[in-house]
């Protein structure tokens, strides 16, 4: 309330102006016509009413006076108001505005009626909160303030709650995480909410336990489960679930851990399929070109139910799963062992069994050859690709007397050998009831 005295002196002020500033609004009721007595009157009014009540000022007591002078009115001076005498002559109190600092008593600030209290707003309380009768409220962990000795609002110090991460604190103490850092609680794997690197509440990521199912989740890892899906830790997927999932390629089968696909179920590799064979993403029936070991294959596409023999080392259950012709080692891990020119086969280069090809024996008359090399009489048939008998292949043949000698032979048989006619055998021998003879 703007005291009498200095009202009549805003008036006056106004009434100087108002000639220049208001000429145009004729109509109007201007300020130049209030009458200043009006205003005492009111205010000796408001005194005695004031008076009456008890409010106003310090001592309120008594009308509204008449005065030549301050010592002339009536009241108590205190921190927060005075008795005056305005400038009409009588008595009013001029109080100091509300929150206006006060030393009086227990009182800190002015209520704007003349009395220092304890408080009219809550930076006046060192619990920061003003009650509506202007005394300080006591603080406590329940205000939503923070105060006392809260490190941060409601937590903190001798409050129940800990403070959580990013809140004030002044010891690991005050903090759910039980880490303070720089007086702010740092976020940790034991604060109660998802911070730093986890991936669900106090869990998961590179420090944190791993999470629940149902928890958030970046990779398997974060899960207790080890198994996370689409965000979330999941039951660990199984062969039996009726799902594809996991490491499966189709459902409940293929990957590493799950039984073979069968044919046309899904397939990444081979590994997958029961035939040892993906094609296109399917699993796919075996054939002896399919370049793994399938069906009843001895080895990769060769052996058994395929036209070729298989190669040295394949697996082997019979000489007839071998190119070379030869199995070797016990059963169920015999290989097929490369040609030799002595295993008993007709195999590698040979051109008969054991001889001819690569192999220092030649081949006898009448055996299979390629080349003249091929035979020990060095003469190959190119027409019947066989051994021609000769007079130097070691063997009595082609009207041979005895081996190489006689017959059309240019060499003769010696003393004892074979004969059929003198012709057949050395000089100064004599063919004898068939043998040379001197």
């Amino acid at each position: 309330m703007i005291p009498p005295g200095r009202l009549v002196s805003f008036v006056r002020e106004a009434q100087k102006l108002a000639p220049v500033l208001l000429a145009p609004l004729a109509a109007c009721v201007l300020i130049t016509d209030i009458d200043e007595r009006k205003i005492h009157e009111g205010e000796a009014s408001s005194a005695s009413s004031s008076a009456s009540s008890g409010v106003g000022g310090a001592g309120g007591e008594g009308g509204a006076a008449p005065c030549t002078s301050d010592a002339d009115c009536p009241g108590v001076l205190s921190a927060c108001g005075e008795p005056r005498c305005f400038p009409d002559g009588r008595c009013g109190f001029d109080n100091q505005p509300i929150g206006a600092p006060c030393d009086e008593g227990a009182g800190a600030a002015c209520d704007g009626k003349g009395h220092c209290v304890e408080c009219t707003a809550n930076v006046h309380c060192a619990s920061r909160k003003c009650g509506p009768d202007r005394t300080c409220v006591p603080a406590t962990c329940g205000d939503a303030i923070e105060n006392g000795d809260e490190t941060d609002v409601d937590c903190g110090g001798s409050c129940v709650a800990d403070c959580g991460p990013g809140a004030g604190c002044g010891g690991d103490g005050d903090c759910v995480g039980g880490l303070c850092v720089g007086g702010l609680c740092a976020a940790t794997c034991t604060d109660g909410v998802k911070n730093g690197e986890e991936t669900g509440n106090d869990c998961g990521g590179p420090d944190c336990e791993t999470c629940p199912l149902g928890a958030g989740c970046e990779v398997d890892g974060d899960c207790e489960s080890s198994f996370c899906a689409d965000g979330l830790c999941a039951a660990a997927p199984t062969c039996a679930d009726g799902e594809k999932n996991g490491e499966e390629t189709d459902v409940d089968c293929g990957g590493a851990a799950c039984p073979k696909c069968g044919l046309g179920g899904a397939c990444v590799d081979g590994i997958d399929c029961e035939s040892a064979s993906c094609v296109q993403g399917a699993c796919a029936a075996p054939t002896c070109a399919d370049g793994v070991k399938n069906g009843a294959e001895a080895g990769v596409d060769c052996g058994a139910v395929c036209p070729e023999g298989c190669p040295p080392g394949e697996p082997c259950e019979g000489a007839e799963d071998c190119a070379s012709q030869v199995c070797e080692g016990p059963s169920g891990s015999a290989v097929c062992a490369a040609p030799s020119c002595f295993d008993g086969q007709h195999n590698g280069d040979e051109a008969f069994y054991d001889c001819g090809g690569s192999c220092d024996v030649k081949c006898p008359p009448l055996s299979p050859c390629l080349v003249d090399a091929d035979c020990k009489g060095g003469l190959c048939d190119p027409q019947k690709l066989t051994c021609s008998p000769t007079c130097t292949d070691g063997y009595q043949n082609g009207g041979e007397t005895d081996p190489d000698c006689g017959g059309p032979c240019a060499t003769k048989c010696p003393e004892g050998g074979h004969c059929l006619t003198h012709l057949d055998c050395v000089p100064d021998t004599y063919c004898e009831q068939g043998h040379c003879l001197p």
